[in-house]
């Protein structure tokens, strides 16, 4: 959205004085294509072309008295502002130069901090499914973990996942009121240019706070031209990665069975020479891989309630003694107190398969396999009427399926087995006029319509029908999970039915030279809807636990399956939702030519961003300060539409003005210097909000224990229907009163906890600042130094806040005794369960960085990049995608005293060193070792090696508690910290630091009813060193056909880079290290591959 899939060309036209010539007649001829470009320069000399394809161009000047002259071989990319200098000679004579159009360009007409990969660089590298956007990674300033299509990225100090995606100028991001991340991956062979803009973009740029990445597909030419392929990995490929599996069997680390093919082809050429030309890409992939699952499950005794054969006593609740069966046995569960639904819950578990295996103790080993497929079309095609006018289409579309199979031997009763069928199609057609040479427009428009489907293999399951739990939905087979064994059924989402999914974008822009000013101005407006029936946990979540039936958790917890003993159930299915969103963009850019040695570029950008609001007004909000009528305290659900309530989620902020200024001075040639500074305003949520706010328009109900810590039940399984999730009911609008879902004194059980979006939140900003020198040298040899700032400030937490924690003063007589009423009583709003904001605007960042970045462009067979960044990252509010994972919400612990939440952010990478580099081996005919024998240069001839090299220095830690002892409702706690950390000897062994990576003891248990004194972070995670290469031998067949066969080599080396240690105070693993990180693939892995080309 609001990137331009255009390229641009600028320069002056001067004589042999330097004096400016006006006047000059400047055309331009794209060579893929003939396409004709002509202009004129203005009175001091200046030229511009502001809207072309990318591409190569030969540009030719023409002015009476001075000789023509011919520039060719001039290649523009996406994005960019490529300068073209003319100097004239007096006479007649025509001169040509043939430019050398891949070399390293000094960016001398803009101030942006951006980059762009063109094809022949794509083409050759690594990549993990050859999916472009992990073309990013090659940038200083990008961190990122993650492989192939998994691969996330944050830019600059931005927020993770959180980059305006664009192909061919139209929008390729995610609804409005989604997550603002990329939803179409380009397959690398219809790729033709990738441009990463970092900082410093233009104000037609927008919606963003993560980078812009504009993609274009190759296009039709003259010649048909194309390519078919095939890639391939098994796990036969694979090195066995530390911390693998271990094999039940042969009892040694294994790779989990994996078969993984991808394949495609592609072809492009003219319908009509001059006019119409096509380019078409088909992409699949088929994908099965597989988890080797280790599992607790019971015995076939203990599945009948026989546990007589462990020690431990398992209690009879009738009696409060130990239990003795129907023939005296002890530990056997009496037939009479048995649950028929707990019974049968327990009879879908599988039997132990491992031999020699400890009772209830990873007993069970089984392979999961997921069968992915996968359809990628990619569709191109321009078209010229005259001069004046032309017209480009392009479509995308990916069609998927994945199917995880069942593991249990009944289909659909585990948490494993489910379905997963989506589409996306995403037309976009750009119209180019020009009313003269000097006024041009473009207008876009972008449509997108998408769905997720996302089934458990337990809805409409023959076992839901057959055990016929009453009190839920009866085609969802149930969810229960119980301490110390796998769970029964899925426990996590039941269903999903996303669809229908829609983004329209419309865009406009008139560019108009005027004089040595590129002015443009334009509108942008982007509208979303998303259709939703939400079924989280349709036929109900039941919690188990061991507590009053047995010290043991495994045989207690089933015991109280058995007894229908349940610790805690929920039920909740939402009526359809139908959310939508809209946004408005405004922009007045100017790029100011003032000489040749200094450009600025100044621009204005105000942005309008509807809040989320649903078309039926079933939508809830909460007002902090309303009394309640049912307790009397403050604190009331509010509702769209009902009460006079907005049937928007919050209010609309309207001062989003971004203003944008930048400049590039060239005090001498081959040297610039570019600087500048702007606003930038992201997407208003930062998280998915197309199922929130739904209390009110749910059935939702959750009942727990009266006294969990002693077992006693919420109710026994068999009374569900009347007592459990049976109480799960749609309210009628009539309900919808001020005292919905309130409890009154003594609180002793409250059912609803509200969501809302505060209602006068404000939708974040950061300052982005940015200064840089560049130097090209001799050999086409680029240097870049450059020091980039970004400083966010009412960012966005993608993370749910409570509001209801017990105040300090509160919490001080529950410290002393004092308290007169339960806890509970004593919360803001003790009403309900818990209050929380959803998406508070509290979080700021501060970011500084410097690069210093050397390149060489593609020629000669050699091409080269490398990248070094030192920077640190402050904030007090994680985002998505963060490298390091910090546990839980580990920014939300005191709610009353947020000063605690600043600390190093998840993506704080002090030192990072970036390198790619592609070599054509001097070997063959025409080389520099030549070759003159045919069967010996087809041998020894068409080698070449590429690859990328990445080492990062590790993120910090993060620390929080198991178990919350502040008695106050926080969201989270820290121990306290009362030694040194990061004391350990770095000389250690590598076994000694995954066994404890840093210093455990420093940290000790916070008292009860107090927070810890541990800050948010702390330490260093272990570093990263990977490289990728690829080893590729192309056949020629004919002149213009040629077979590519490659093979590539992810984690070259096989290196282990170690994942951060688990930093969860009270964990048994504390300390310890038992992962590697996501940013590698986990050992050396080989891929083949054939690619043909014509």
């Amino acid at each position: 959205m609001n990137a331009q899939n255009a390229a641009s060309i600028s320069g002056a036209v001067q004589d042999t004085q330097k004096a400016q010539i006006p006047g000059a007649r400047v055309v331009a001829i794209r060579a893929e294509t003939g396409d004709i470009h002509e202009t004129s320069s203005d009175g001091s000399g200046f030229f511009s072309f502001p809207v072309l394809l990318p591409g190569h161009y030969n540009l030719k000047v023409e002015k009476d008295g001075f000789s023509p002259q011919v520039q060719s071989g001039v290649q523009i990319f996406t994005g960019g502002t490529t300068p073209v200098n003319f100097v004239l000679d007096p006479g007649q004579v025509e001169e040509r130069i043939d430019v050398q159009g891949d070399v390293a360009l000094l960016q001398t007409a803009t101030s942006a901090v951006s980059d762009v990969i063109e094809n022949k660089t794509i083409v050759n590298y690594p990549l993990v499914d050859r999916r472009a956007t992990q073309l990013q990674r090659l940038n200083g300033f990008v961190i990122g973990g993650g492989t192939g299509s998994g691969a996330y990225f944050a830019i600059a100090g931005g927020r993770g996942g959180n980059a305006n995606y664009t192909v061919d100028g139209g929008t390729t991001q995610n609804l409005l009121q989604g997550v603002p991340t990329q939803m179409f991956d380009l397959p690398i062979d219809s790729l033709q240019e990738f441009s990463l803009s970092v900082s410093n973009y233009t104000a037609d740029q927008g919606r963003s706070s993560g980078g812009i990445i504009q993609m274009t597909t190759k296009s039709g030419t003259n010649q048909l031209h194309g390519s078919a392929y095939i890639y391939y990995r098994s796990q036969n490929l694979q090195a066995i990665p530390e911390f693998a599996p271990i094999s039940p069997i042969t009892n040694k680390p294994i790779n989990a069975p994996l078969s993984y093919k991808l394949f495609g082809a592609s072809i492009g050429g003219p319908i009509k020479k001059g006019k119409t030309y096509f380019f078409f890409t088909y992409e699949g992939k088929v994908e099965t891989t597989t988890s080797i699952l280790s599992l607790n499950v019971p015995t076939a005794a203990e599945r009948i309630g026989d546990f007589s054969a462990i020690s431990t006593p398992v209690i009879d609740p009738r009696t409060g003694k130990q239990a003795i069966g129907d023939n005296g046995t002890l530990n056997v569960l009496p037939s009479s107190e048995i649950d028929p639904y707990g019974l049968k819950l327990a009879s879908y578990y599988p039997l132990p398969n491992v031999p020699g295996a400890a009772i209830n103790n990873n007993n069970f080993a089984a392979n999961d396999s997921d069968v992915q497929l996968y359809n990628d079309y990619v569709v191109r095609i321009d078209h010229t009427f005259n001069e004046r006018n032309s017209i480009y289409f392009r479509f995308l579309a990916q069609p998927d399926h994945e199917n995880t199979l069942d593991v249990y031997p009944t289909a659909g009763t585990d948490g494993y087995g489910s379905l997963s069928h989506n589409f996306y199609y995403n037309p976009s057609a750009t119209w180019n006029h020009a009313f003269t040479s000097a006024l041009l427009n473009e207008a876009r428009f972008t449509f997108t319509n998408r769905q997720g489907l996302s089934i458990s293999h337990g809805v409409n399951a023959a076992a839901a029908t057959q055990l016929a739990l009453p009190g839920t939905n009866p085609t969802f087979f149930p969810g229960a999970t119980l301490t110390g064994l796998a769970a029964i059924g899925n426990t996590s989402q039941q269903q999903r039915l996303q669809t229908p999914i829609i983004s329209n974008e419309y865009t406009d822009n008139l560019s108009w030279q005027r004089g040595n000013h590129q002015l443009k101005f334009g509108v942008d407006y982007r509208t979303s809807a998303d259709g939703d029936l939400y079924s989280p946990s349709a036929g109900g979540f039941f919690t188990f636990t061991p507590a009053g039936a047995s010290a043991n958790s495994a045989a207690g917890s089933l015991a109280n399956l058995l007894l229908g003993v349940v610790n805690t159930a929920s039920r909740q299915e939402t009526e359809y939702l139908y959310s939508a969103a809209w946004s408005w963009g405004l922009y007045a850019q100017d790029n100011w030519h003032v000489n040749n040695k200094l450009t600025l570029n100044y621009g204005l950008r105000w942005d309008v961003d509807s809040p989320r609001y649903l078309e039926n007004n079933r939508q809830n909000s909460f007002d902090t300060k309303a009394i309640n009528p049912v307790s009397g305290t403050p604190g009331v659900i509010t509702f769209s539409g009902i009460n006079g309530q907005s049937r928007y989620a919050n209010n609309f902020d309207d001062h989003l003005f971004g203003p944008r200024f930048g400049f590039a001075y060239t005090p001498r040639e081959h040297t610039v210097v570019r600087g500048g500074a702007g606003i930038l305003y992201p997407g208003e949520y930062d998280q998915a909000t197309p199922i929130v706010l739904n209390t009110g328009f749910s059935n939702a109900v959750t009942i727990n224990s009266p006294n969990s810590v002693a077992g006693t039940p919420a109710f026994l399984l068999k009374n569900n229907g009347t007592q459990g999730t049976g109480l799960a009911v749609f309210p009628t609008i009539s309900q919808l009163t001020p005292g919905y879902g309130a409890v009154a004194a003594p609180y002793t059980a409250p059912y609803i906890a509200p969501q809302f979006i505060a209602p006068k939140r404000l939708t974040g900003y950061l300052y982005q600042t940015n200064l840089d020198l560049q130097h090209e040298f001799a050999g086409n040899l680029l240097l870049d130094i450059g020091y980039l700032g970004t400083f966010g400030h009412r960012l966005a937490s993608p993370f749910a806040e409570s509001i209801n924690q017990i105040t300090p003063a509160n919490l001080a007589t529950l410290a002393n005794g004092t308290a007169t009423v339960k806890p509970q009583a004593l919360r803001p709003f003790p009403q309900f369960s818990n209050v929380q904001n959803l998406y508070p605007d509290i979080g700021q960042s501060r970011y500084n960085g410097i690069n210093i970045g050397v390149q060489k462009r593609y020629s000669h067979g050699f091409q080269y990049q490398l990248n070094y960044t030192y920077s640190k990252f402050i904030d007090n509010e994680e985002s998505r995608s963060e490298l390091a994972g910090y546990p839980g919400i580990d920014t939300y612990t005191d709610y009353y005293n947020p000063k605690d939440r600043f600390g190093l952010s998840g993506n704080d990478v002090r030192n990072r060193l970036i390198a790619n580099g592609v070599l054509e081996l001097p070997f063959g005919r025409g080389k520099l070792v030549n070759v003159q024998s045919g069967w010996l240069n087809e041998v020894v001839g068409g080698w070449s090696i590429s690859g990328l090299a990445e080492i990062h220095s590790g993120t910090a830690l993060s620390v929080i508690d198991a178990t919350n002892n502040t008695g106050s409702y926080s969201d989270g706690v820290r121990p306290n910290l009362t030694g040194n950390p990061n004391g350990l000897s770095k000389s250690r062994s590598r076994a000694a630091k995954t066994a404890e990576w840093f210093d455990t003891s420093a940290f000790t248990q916070n008292a009860a009813y107090t927070f810890g004194n541990a800050p948010r972070t702390f330490g260093r995670g272990p570093d990263l060193v990977t490289a990728d290469l690829t080893l590729l031998k192309r056949v020629a067949i004919h002149e213009q056909q040629g077979i590519e066969f490659r093979l590539e080599d992810f984690n070259a080396f096989n290196h282990a880079n170690l994942g951060n240690p688990n930093t969860v105070f009270g964990n048994a693993n504390f300390g310890k290290i038992s992962t590697l990180q996501s940013g590698t693939t986990g050992s050396r892995t080989l891929q083949l591959a054939a690619h043909y080309t014509f």
